[in-house]
């Protein structure tokens, strides 16, 4: 039994269509045969705690990036996302990506034997749609009609669960000038980046400072606003005056960490009052009983951004892989079942838990039965392939629990579970021998490739 895969790599120039190397590989699996070679034990040595450490920080990272774009796809209202709606102002879209970028993890990494780490975090809508409507007060004016609280909420209850998993590989750490996941940015991408979160970092500090009160009527943003020059004056001044330190986090988004001690702020706005205010509003000496109102002496604010798209490289090559189960790309899901046992009062979420045990436990046996090919089963696979057993229950866990909990009249209990199984694919393969084989002469044969693909 066969399993193949083709390496294509772009023609020169880049642009032309991807053509075959004159070499293919195939996977071949064998059972049945109980040879020292196909019974041998293929064990990793054990992920060490540093090693986990950075496993699971860039696994996080990237499993919070993936439920940013879910959530940015999400419709608000008929032409209206979540998304185009957040960009629609920088504040909005700063706080939306602060509020992703700390959801906690959900449930255990799952750390495979091949160093290879899979972690998730979830979001349900009523938790987004909240923070949503907590946003509302936050946007600036728009030409258009903007989402109520109402539409909102009316929404919200079409969305479903909403899940992001990341995926971080040990061989990924390696020695590179490039921060830890962004080997795929070029550096123009990155300066642009970092450029970016610095100048967001800055209106997020006059945000900060614009709130705060400068008389019992006004507020220092109004101080801001009386004048185009005062607040070009305000904002050159700040930026050159604000200590800004500047992290590239794993999950591509550049983090700028703003600074400005609250002496140094009254000393801009004095200046800038001098030479640039024409009212009568506020005066000079306001600047100073606002310091000393506000009791903090210094002001702190992140900000935040992400490359362009143009600046992510693709992989010089991909693999086309021919004889994918049809399973591979498709989810299963099982209903799990708890009962409440006499004298014991367990938590809401702890009902929630031991039935997501039980839905595991459906969803082992059908994983089990799923053929990998030729009438063979994953089950009768891991009969021959005993090392990758550990890993198939690992991958068991990451089962999820989907849609509200229904509770019977009983006491009883029933989730619905799923479990994306392309990472059970990728499992079993492993078990498979590789060897190299020429391709088919006639390319019409293999799957066509669009023109132009990077």
């Amino acid at each position: 039994m066969t399993l193949a895969f083709v390496r294509a790599e772009p023609r020169e120039p880049k642009s032309a269509a991807l053509r075959v190397l004159s070499g293919a590989l195939i996977l071949g699996l064998t059972l049945g045969l109980c040879s020292a070679n196909s019974a041998r034990a293929q064990t990793a040595a054990p992920v060490s705690p540093t090693d986990r450490s950075f496993l699971e920080r860039l696994a996080l990272a990237r499993a919070r990036a993936n439920l940013y774009d879910r959530i940015a796809l999400l419709p608000l209202t008929a032409d209206l996302t979540v998304g185009d709606w957040a960009a629609r102002d920088i504040t909005r879209r700063r706080e939306l990506r602060l509020w992703v970028r700390a959801c906690p993890r959900l449930g255990n990494a799952r750390v495979y034997s091949d160093a290879v780490c899979d972690v998730d975090v979830r979001v349900v809508p009523n938790e987004l749609a909240a923070r949503l409507v907590e946003m509302l007060g936050q946007q600036s004016p728009e030409q258009s009609r903007p989402p109520t609280a109402h539409d909102i909420m009316k929404a919200a209850r079409q969305w479903p669960i909403l899940w992001g998993t990341g995926t971080a590989m040990l061989i990924e750490k390696t020695r590179s000038r490039k921060p830890i996941g962004w080997e795929n940015i070029s550096v123009e991408g990155i300066q642009l980046a970092r450029r970016g979160a610095a100048a967001d970092s800055i209106h997020a500090l006059l945000e900060q400072a614009g709130r705060l009160k400068v008389t019992p009527a006004y507020q220092l943003r109004e101080f801001f606003e009386s004048d185009d020059d005062v607040f070009e004056a305000v904002y050159e001044a700040v930026r050159d005056a604000a200590a800004i330190i500047i992290e590239n986090a794993p999950d591509q988004v550049a983090v700028a960490q703003a600074r400005l001690s609250m002496t140094e702020l009254i000393r801009i706005l004095t200046n800038v009052h001098q030479k640039h205010y024409r009212g009568d509003m506020f005066h000079a000496p306001d600047f100073r009983e606002m310091a000393l109102n506000a009791k903090q002496a210094v002001l702190r604010a992140t900000g935040l951004a992400a490359p362009p798209n143009r600046y992510r490289r693709s992989p010089p090559y991909e693999l086309i892989e021919l004889d994918t189960p049809p399973w591979a790309k498709t989810t299963l899901a099982a209903a799990g079942r708890y009962e409440p046992i006499d004298g014991r009062e367990l938590s809401r979420e702890d009902r929630v838990e031991r039935a997501r045990y039980d839905g595991m436990n459906e969803l082992r046996k059908k994983v089990e039965a799923l053929i990998v090919k030729d009438g063979v089963t994953v089950e009768r696979l891991l009969g021959y392939r005993r090392y990758l057993k550990d890993d198939v229950v690992i991958f068991l866990g990451g089962a999820r629990v989907v849609g509200k909990p229904h509770i019977l009249t009983d006491g009883t209990l029933t989730v619905r579970v799923e479990l994306p199984l392309e990472r059970l694919w990728l499992l079993i393969r492993r078990g498979m021998e590789r060897v190299e084989v020429d391709p088919p002469e006639d390319d019409a044969t293999l799957p066509p490739v669009q023109e132009g693909t990077p």
